[in-house]
């Protein structure tokens, strides 16, 4: 139900209830439901491929929200954005292509025996998750954030409470409340509250994130998940990784930092500093120079999403 209120400001309703909005509830909706269904790929990749392997195709969220970035919030992007996508790119690709020559080796023993599958389960969640990113920057940036995090909140708990059974997890909870013991009931209890705690504390977080800068530099920023993705691997489960995961996650931190720094500018300027005898980078000098990605979107005040509002 849509409003006026002081006679300029439209807001809406939440269904059955006084509660107004800033933006329609069935919006908030569809963000809920593409959301849920970007953590349910992602789960989901964990039952046919390995931690690593998930973990280093999720860089695909990066090029997805450049892409979607285009289109909702009218962002350019430079050469150098697309060369540092290219080898995120080109990183994901080798994980994928090593599982699939993992699952036809015969002489190979896999706990993995259809890790391609989890490979494209990951894909998906990468992309859907590169959507809700960039609607998620929109929603907080030009709508309220702590709105965007409520309706995300509410309307997340109730398609997922309907959907669980659907796919059969309820299965699951059967089998934890009646067939195991008190001890492994606390064990699991413990690890999902962890787990719920730690995603509730990364949406606040990105959220404050995403009020001072773009969806794209937080997924980039995000790489850095590898490493402790490769720590768990080795301590924990006592597997290593195959080196085509190393070379394929070189390839991804080298484009990250192309794509944040573009690095032969810098050399350019040490040459022009060079040639007239100052041989400091100035900070403040370079600072003209600089294409970084925030540079290069431009101000958000003059996108033509402001249009919409």
């Amino acid at each position: 139900e849509q409003e006026n209120v002081n006679g300029d400001d439209e807001v809406y309703k939440l269904p059955f209830t006084n509660f107004h909005l800033r933006m329609s509830w069935w919006t908030y909706f569809m963000i809920a439901f593409l959301d849920v269904q970007a953590n349910f790929f992602i789960m989901l990749s964990f039952r046919y491929t390995s931690l690593t392997s998930t973990t280093l195709l999720l860089s695909l969220t990066t090029p997805a929200t450049m892409i979607i970035s285009r289109y909702i919030l009218s962002r350019t992007f430079s050469f150098h954005h697309f060369v540092g996508v290219f080898l995120c790119l080109l990183g994901g690709t080798m994980t994928v292509w090593n599982d699939i020559d993992t699952d036809t080796d015969t002489t190979t023993v896999s706990t993995n025996t259809h890790s391609y599958i989890g490979d494209l389960f990951a894909i998906a969640g990468a992309i859907s998750f590169g959507l809700t990113d960039t609607v998620a920057e929109y929603s907080v940036k030009h709508v309220d954030r702590k709105e965007y995090l409520g309706m995300l909140g509410f309307f997340g708990a109730i398609i997922s409470f309907i959907q669980s059974p659907i796919i059969g997890e309820w299965d699951v909870l059967v089998t934890l409340c009646t067939r195991m013991s008190w001890e492994a009931q606390l064990h699991v209890m413990v690890t999902l509250m962890w787990f719920i705690g730690s995603a509730t504390t990364y949406y606040i977080a990105a959220s404050h994130f995403l009020m001072k800068s773009d969806a794209t530099l937080l997924n980039l920023s995000l790489q850095t998940a590898q490493i402790w993705a490769i720590s768990f691997t080795v301590l924990a489960e006592n597997v290593l990784p195959p080196p085509m995961f190393f070379v394929a996650t070189v390839f991804v931190i080298l484009g990250v930092f192309i794509y944040e720094i573009e690095p032969w500018q810098i050399l350019k300027y040490f040459k022009v500093g060079q040639k007239t005898g100052n041989k400091t980078l100035d900070a403040t000098n370079y600072q003209g120079e600089s294409s970084s990605p925030q540079c290069e979107y431009g101000s958000l005040e003059t996108s033509s999403i402001d249009s919409a509002d």
